[in-house]
């Protein structure tokens, strides 16, 4: 049955991810829940669908905090307090949400460290790693013994190295035909998934790169003819031997593909599987005699 209903259930996905790079993430996670009502075993349309979530919610949690920070930068504590108090409904533990209604209660008690880790603070929620940084140092060169200073310029620093990496395969999408990189990048999204309060540009990040490890791990199917008397070898894949018509599941990447006969001359072609796109077949027989 549901071998029947994966037709459905990729469209259903593809339509989804389309929403996605338009931006329209609740139009996504509608689409996504379709797929799991046909299919709620579906691993992909699960995993999509919780990060598409996690992703408007953050977006909510955001513009509220970034409003409340705007707030305590032009000095209207009490607007403040009142926009940090709508975010913590949203997240109840929130570190940040709870520093800023402190902040806004404290209103003009606050001094120029504070209003440093404010706009520490607010850089950080709009993921501007290096911005961040910055603050962060300036209040360690003023103080150096800020617990806050310190420990936000070792998260900044974590989260601008994270980000250069994500950006990298994001941009670079082969990359992931390499196994090694397939598989670091696969601990690098766990990594990412486990981040708290994660902000909207890592939440796309990691949709856009969860996508991409979807289709490097999924395998094209290949169709290989030969004449019966080749040998066959598929480097990263092994010895196949002689036949006519041989079908092969390969993940994305580039493979080198060696027919060889006694008395004829070796044969080579690189094969190129591409992500999402059927592979036309191939015919490897050896034919120029020595």
């Amino acid at each position: 049955l549901r071998a029947r209903q994966l037709p459905e259930v990729l469209e259903l996905m593809r339509v989804a991810e389309e929403f996605e790079r338009a931006g329209s993430l609740e139009e996504a996670a509608e689409v996504y829940r379709d797929a799991l009502a046909i299919d709620s075993l579906w691993v992909p349309a699960q995993s999509a669908l919780v990060a598409v979530n996690t992703v408007i919610q953050n977006r909510r949690f955001d513009t509220l905090m970034s409003q409340g920070l705007s707030n305590l930068a032009q000095e209207d504590y009490d607007d403040a307090y009142e926009v940090f108090t709508r975010a913590l409904v949203l997240r109840p533990n929130s570190r940040n949400a709870l520093d800023g209604q402190t902040q806004a209660e404290q209103g003009q008690k606050l001094d120029q460290i504070m209003l440093v880790e404010a706009r520490a603070l607010a850089f950080e929620l709009r993921e501007l790693w290096e911005l961040a940084i910055g603050q962060y140092r300036n209040a360690l060169e003023t103080d150096s013994s800020l617990a806050f200073a310190q420990q936000g310029l070792q998260r900044a620093q974590s989260r601008a190295d994270l980000d250069l990496k994500l950006i990298n395969i994001i941009e670079n999408p082969d990359l992931l035909f390499n196994d090694r990189v397939l598989r670091d990048t696969e601990s690098l999204l766990t990594d990412a998934h486990g981040i708290s309060e994660a902000g909207p540009r890592l939440g796309e990040q990691v949709i856009e790169l969860g996508r991409l490890v979807r289709l490097a791990s999924t395998p094209i199917r290949v169709e290989i003819h030969s004449d019966e008397q080749t040998e066959v070898t598929v480097y990263r894949v092994g010895q196949l031997g002689k036949f006519r018509v041989r079908n092969l599941e390969l993940r994305p990447g580039s493979y080198t593909v060696v027919g060889s006969r006694d008395g004829f001359v070796d044969v080579r072609q690189t094969l190129n599987v591409v992500p999402g796109r059927e592979s036309s077949p191939i015919m490897v027989e050896c034919v120029e005699s020595i």
